[in-house]
């Protein structure tokens, strides 16, 4: 049965919904100043009858109305320079972007959220992970519980439900209707029906009457999970996964790739995201059997086990750090700074030009970083991050002969912008900079000097991409994480307001109506802060990307 005594804690959580406008009031008076904040008498009109609640409180000063101009989010006002101990004390999840299953905002009933909103059930919550799928959204609370929303697990119901307690889970991942959930001590990996009414029929109670007519039925049940079989050595334990659209990769902890197939029916083909190329499939290869035998011998025998780890033998040996995965692609980083990639290279996804011969690469094949410089020798350019999403890939390399600190590289799908070069082109098989990314540079106050930024995280969705930059200082600093997102908007995923695509990349910006509020514009910039929660968690914002939405949460490092 479901964890009821763990679902009631949460539910209580649910009830912030009906607070949402008490919450941004409080927010708000703690970011003013004392006489920012005055009752007057005044009539508010229909036009803004969601904030009737205020109707006796009129908040004065730009910053308070830049925030009722913004759609009363909560979010930016950490933007302003406040103390590290008001800014912790008030985290929760913040999300945007298409909302017809429910995934960004489950408390809501609008089809697209424009701008950022807060989730009100994540209030005060600090997360080890959260994901946002087409029609699931699933996360990680700080307890290792999974939670689990939207219209693809249970249509009825708008609060996100807790199908996984007392496993220690650290991150997750969703794929072919089923959340990939991996323990925090990497000994075990789980996976669960993304549906409440395939979760329930799992666990249903075995009933047998030939024993004392029912009585040790309470005893006898099946797990709602099961656990995927990882071919590990004695200590290996697993370190990170990662899921394209029907597959699954795994890194352990000693450097070794795994693959899989995800879901729960058989899966006849691949495009070579599984870098294993017995897994290709029957599709590939032509055959001289009549269509009848064919059919018959696809379905006995050519087909792809789904959840049947194999490991990519192509990168044994070599010590792999990191690993990411597109829609129908993968990539592999080692610690040395090398690349792999292998899949699907319909768009350029994988770094080459497309042509018959690299329509898809089912052996992992060594990505050229040296050419991206004109340089010889690998051993001056190196990679020190890759992430992958839809049909894109991005690098961040280092070129250590010509003294660049570090630039991000693109390549793949840019029919909506996601190339960040001001263009809109369809395909991209050689990468190219995303020249607002390149060799950013800083002066540090504290070093008297100026220092490089680094590239802290990027999450790929199918259509956009965000960027969080390393620039942070102190949590109490007023200058935090720069976060930059570019792309797709035609779900408002970018945050603006506006269904209009931005081909480079910009920092969310709250919409300013009124030329007074203009100029504070540059305050509203969203920046992502870091710092201890009053649990004692190290934490930091963080950003994630699901195919027509983005949310920013309070991560547990």
């Amino acid at each position: 049965m479901l964890p009821a005594q763990t679902n009631a804690l949460f539910r209580r959580r649910a009830q912030a919904v009906g607070s949402y406008s008490r919450h941004f009031l409080a927010a708000t008076k703690r970011c003013l100043p004392s006489t920012a904040v005055r009752p007057v008498s005044t009539t508010t009109s229909s036009s803004s009858s969601s904030t009737s609640s205020f109707s006796k409180r009129v908040l004065v000063g730009t910053a308070a109305a830049a925030a009722i101009a913004a759609g009363a989010s909560l979010w930016y006002a950490y933007s302003s320079p406040i103390s590290a101990e008001q800014r912790l004390s008030d985290f929760g999840v913040w999300a945007w972007g298409y909302n017809g299953t429910r995934v960004v905002a489950p408390q809501s009933k609008q089809e697209a959220i424009k701008t950022p909103q807060r989730v009100p059930f994540f209030d005060g919550m600090e997360l080890r992970d959260l994901q946002l799928g087409d029609k699931v959204g699933a996360a990680v609370t700080a307890k290792g519980d999974v939670l689990v929303w939207g219209t693809g697990f249970d249509a009825n119901s708008s609060t996100p439900l807790c199908i996984l307690t007392k496993q220690d889970i650290a991150t997750v991942q969703i794929s072919q209707g089923r959340i990939y959930a991996l323990t925090r001590s990497g000994n075990k990996l789980f996976s669960l029906p993304a549906s409440k009414l395939d979760l329930e029929q799992t666990e249903l109670k075995y009933e047998d009457k030939r024993w004392f007519f029912g009585l040790f039925a309470g005893f006898s049940r099946a797990h709602a999970f099961r656990t995927v079989q990882v071919p590990l050595r004695r200590g290996e334990k697993i370190a990170q996964i990662a899921a394209g659209d029907a597959h699954l990769l795994m890194l352990s902890s000693t450097g070794r790739v795994f693959s899989c197939a995800t879901g729960s029916r058989a899966v006849y083909s691949t495009d070579g995201q599984l870098g294993v190329p017995v897994l290709l499939g029957s599709s590939h290869f032509g055959s001289s059997e009549s269509s009848s035998s064919a059919s018959q011998h696809e379905e006995e025998e050519d087909f792809i086990v789904p959840e049947q780890v194999h490991e990519v033998a192509t990168l044994r040996g070599f010590p792999i750090a990191q690993i990411a995965a597109g829609a129908k692609h993968s990539l592999a980083r080692a610690a040395d700074g090398r690349v792999w990639v292998f899949g699907s290279n319909l768009y350029g996804q994988l770094g080459m030009d497309y042509s018959v011969d690299t329509a898809f690469i089912p052996i992992p094949a060594l990505l050229s970083l040296d050419r991206l410089y004109n340089t010889r020798g690998a051993a001056d350019v190196s990679c020190r991050y890759i992430a992958a999403g839809g049909d894109s890939s991005l690098f961040a390399v280092q070129n250590r002969k010509k003294g660049v600190a570090e630039d991000v590289w693109v390549c793949g799908a840019g029919l909506h912008g996601q190339h960040g070069s001001g263009r809109f082109n369809h395909t991209l098989g050689t990468p190219q900079r995303v020249r607002q990314l390149c060799s950013i540079t800083e002066y540090s106050e504290k070093d008297h000097a100026t220092r490089e930024i680094p590239i802290r995280s990027i999450s790929v969705g199918k259509r956009h991409i965000a960027a969080v930059l390393d620039n942070i200082t102190a949590p109490s600093s007023p200058v935090q994480r720069q976060l930059l997102i570019w792309g797709g908007n035609d779900w408002f995923q970018l945050g603006t307001g506006k269904r209009v695509n931005s081909p480079v990349p910009i920092p969310i910006v709250q919409s300013a109506k009124k030329a007074a509020e203009a100029e504070e514009a540059v305050n509203l910039q969203k920046q992502l802060g870091h710092g201890k929660s009053r649990k004692g968690y190290e934490i930091e914002e963080s950003v994630v990307c699901g195919n027509f939405g983005t949310a920013i949460y309070w991560r547990v490092v």
